[in-house]
C-alpha cells in the first residue's frame, strides 16, 4: 500500500504520469459531483445496491479529495467458474459418457457449478464448495483403498 499527502506524491510513488493522475481525478471528481460514472458505470445496476432499494450513484460514487491517497497493487486472478467436471450428488466425476469416475472427486470451483453460468454475489462459492467438499470426503472415505505398491 501506498499512502501519500497528494495526488502529485502518489503518482511518483507508483510510477505513473502526475499530471494524468491529476486530471483522471479531476475529471472523476467532476462526475461525481454530477452523479455519473460514464466510464465504469458505478451505481447503475441493482445488484451494487440491492440492500437499499437498487443501485444508485449516491450509493457507489464520491469525490476523491481528502488525504490522505491510497494506491494497491492489483494482481490479475480468477474469481470463479461457470465450468468444470460434471460431478453427482456427492461429488463424484462423472464422464462425457456418463459414468462415474473411481477415486475422483470435485468441489467448488473445481467442480461444475450448480448455479449455472451465473454469480449471484460475493461468497456463493463458497457454500457450495463446502457442502460438496464434505461430500466428496464423506463419499470418498467410503470408497474401497486404491494402493498401489
Amino acid at each position: 500500500m501506498y499512502p501519500s499527502e497528494s495526488l502529485r506524491e502518489l503518482a511518483e510513488k507508483i510510477g505513473v504520469d502526475p499530471d494524468g493522475l491529476e486530471e483522471t481525478v479531476k475529471r472523476f471528481n467532476e462526475n461525481a459531483a454530477k452523479g455519473i460514472d460514464p466510464d465504469f458505470h458505478r451505481g447503475s445496476l441493482y445488484f451494487e445496491g440491492m440492500g437499499h432499494g437498487g443501485g444508485s450513484a449516491e450509493l457507489n460514487i464520491g469525490p476523491i479529495n481528502k488525504p490522505p491517497f491510497y494506491a494497491i497493487p492489483i494482481y490479475f486472478g480468477t474469481l470463479g467458474t461457470s465450468g468444470g467436471p460434471k460431478i453427482d450428488e456427492n461429488g463424484q466425476v462423472i464422464s462425457i459418457r456418463g459414468n462415474k469416475i473411481p477415486g475422483l472427486y470435485a468441489a467448488g470451483n473445481a467442480a461444475m457449478s450448480i448455479l449455472g453460468p451465473t454469480y449471484p454475489g460475493a461468497g456463493a462459492t463458497i457454500g457450495p464448495a463446502m457442502t460438496w467438499g464434505y461430500l466428496a470426503g464423506i463419499a470418498s472415505a467410503k470408497e474401497p483403498s486404491r494402493n498401489i505398491e
